[in-house]
C-alpha cells in the first residue's frame, strides 16, 4: 500500500513537471527548423525519447497531422506579425536585396531579403520576406527588372514596409510607384539591386 502511494505521488510529480505550452512550442520549432513532416508526432522513436526523459509525458505530443499543421500555421502568422511590427517601428533604414533562385524543374523564384536593426534589442538582423514565383525560366521577361519590381512592390506594400528602404540608395516606395517601365527594366543589372546569398538567410 505504501509503495502504491509512493508510485502515485511520483507520477503526480512527473506530470506537474510537464510544461505543455513549452513542449508544443519546442515541437513546432523542431518541425519547422528541421523541415520535418507533420506525422513526426506519431514516430515511435520520438515518443521513446520523450518517455525516457519523463515517463508521464508519453502522450504529450499525441497529435494528429492536421493539428500539427494548424499549430505550424498559427506559429507562422504570429512570427510574421512580430516581424512586421519590428520593420514598421524601427527608426533606421531598411536594406532590401533580391536574387532570382532557379530550381531544377525550370521554376524561378525571387528571394526578397531585408536587413534591419531591431528597435528593441538594437542589433542587426536579417530575414527572408518572400520567395515569390516568377514565370518559367523559358518564359518571356521572367528575369526582367520590371517583373521583379512588381513582386518587390507587392511584398513591401502588403503592409510589410512602405518606406525607409534602401537598395544601395534611399528610396520611398510610395514615390517609386510612378517610375516608368523603361526606367525599371534595368533594375536587375543595375547597382540598385544587391545580390543576396540564399544560404545567408
Amino acid at each position: 500500500m505504501h509503495a502504491a502511494k509512493q508510485l502515485a505521488k511520483r507520477e503526480e510529480t512527473l506530470r506537474h513537471a510537464i510544461n505543455h505550452k513549452a513542449a508544443l512550442k519546442a515541437l513546432i520549432q523542431l518541425v519547422t527548423v528541421r523541415n520535418l513532416s507533420y506525422n513526426c508526432s506519431s514516430w515511435p522513436e520520438l515518443h521513446a525519447l520523450i518517455s525516457a526523459v519523463n515517463p508521464a509525458a508519453d502522450d504529450l505530443i499525441s497529435l494528429s497531422h492536421g493539428s500539427i499543421q494548424k499549430l505550424v500555421s498559427n506559429s507562422f502568422r504570429v512570427h510574421k506579425d512580430m516581424l512586421r511590427r519590428k520593420l514598421q517601428s524601427t527608426p533606421w533604414k531598411l536594406h532590401l536585396s533580391a536574387d532570382v533562385w532557379s530550381a531544377p524543374n525550370h521554376k524561378a523564384f525571387l528571394g526578397i531579403c531585408v536587413k534591419f536593426v531591431d528597435p528593441d534589442a538594437k542589433e542587426a538582423l536579417q530575414a527572408l520576406l518572400a520567395l515569390s514565383e516568377l514565370p518559367g525560366l523559358d518564359g518571356p521577361g521572367s528575369h526582367g527588372g520590371a517583373e521583379q519590381w512588381k513582386l518587390l512592390q507587392h511584398v513591401c506594400m502588403k503592409s510589410w514596409i512602405k518606406s525607409g528602404i534602401t537598395q544601395g540608395y534611399p528610396v520611398d516606395l510610395l514615390e517609386a510607384e510612378s517610375i516608368e517601365d523603361n526606367n525599371v527594366e534595368g533594375l536587375d543589372d543595375s547597382a540598385g539591386w544587391q545580390s543576396s546569398n540564399p544560404d545567408s538567410v
